[in-house]
């Protein structure tokens, strides 16, 4: 059998998601073929798929020293170098797909959650607006695009933004939660309950939803129903002693001392205080 065939078998084995035996016939198609820069590109698309990203991003590397000028293979390494948390070479590898592709509308946007991610907010945003350029109906994009106008002070056309996203995709539990986080920076309270309300009625255990609920909630002197929200928010994610401070903080307002002791007594254990 040649290489070409055991290939062949390993793109029908990765079409019917039997990944052990796709990277077995790549694998054997690279022992005859050692230096096939598709067989190491396909090899590390099915291990990413299998969750080997160190090793997808390896059979990559070695894709490209055969395949320089490959844009699909520049646009996977920098997916793996995300998962991997390598978010400056992962912009780089984007850069690179993107010199070979101008027009790749998913590494534009993998770019711009890249760039988003290294402090660079004004580069991401030029980002996305190519990418929305190319297709105007994107909701993620819309959804991103508002998160960095809101963290650049833009808070109207962040808000704008996001109802974008929610005319496009109105289950978008996160949009929802964002825009709530805009209408609370705008002093808009009540819109902003409604949105955070919106929002957990699409993911129900939304702790940041509950969270940013009970924040608002406060504001608007709702002190009973903040408690809950914060004590929602607790439950769902222990860590967030964030939430456990102001539930006590609200509950003092109301006098409950005996479940304000109880829950600055978890506040100390969680800061380590005896």
């Amino acid at each position: 059998m040649t290489p070409e065939i055991f290939g062949r078998h390993g793109m029908a084995m990765a079409q019917q998601n039997r990944l052990a035996e796709a990277l077995a016939a790549f694998d054997r198609a690279l022992q005859m073929k050692p230096d096939s820069g598709e067989m190491h590109h396909n090899r590390g698309v099915v291990l990413q798929q299998l969750g080997r990203t160190a090793d997808a991003l390896a059979s990559y590397d070695r894709a490209l020293l055969t395949r320089p000028n490959d844009a699909g293979t520049h646009y996977n390494r920098g997916n793996t170098l995300i998962q991997l948390g390598r978010m400056d070479e992962a912009v780089l590898s984007f850069q690179r797909a993107l010199k070979l592709a101008p027009d790749n509308v998913e590494a534009l946007m993998n770019r711009g959650y890249a760039l988003m991610r290294v402090g660079r907010p004004r580069e991401a945003l030029a980002s996305y607006e190519k990418a929305l350029k190319l297709k105007p109906g994107l909701a993620d994009a819309h959804h991103n695009r508002g998160l960095i106008l809101a963290q650049l002070g833009r808070l109207a056309e962040a808000l704008a933004c996001h109802d974008t996203a929610l005319q496009l995709r109105p289950g978008h539990a996160q949009a929802h939660n964002d825009r709530g986080s805009a209408l609370l920076a705008l002093g808009r309270l009540d819109e902003a309950v409604a949105s955070f309300e919106r929002a957990l009625q699409f993911r129900p255990e939304f702790a940041e939803a509950h969270y940013n609920l009970g924040v608002t909630l406060t504001r608007r002197s709702r002190t009973e129903e903040a408690i809950v929200s914060f004590d929602t928010a607790f439950r769902i994610r222990p860590g967030n002693f964030a939430a456990l401070a102001l539930k006590a903080f609200q509950q003092a307002r109301l006098c409950d001392w005996r479940s304000r002791a109880c829950d600055i007594e978890r506040l100390n254990a969680g800061a380590g205080l005896g």
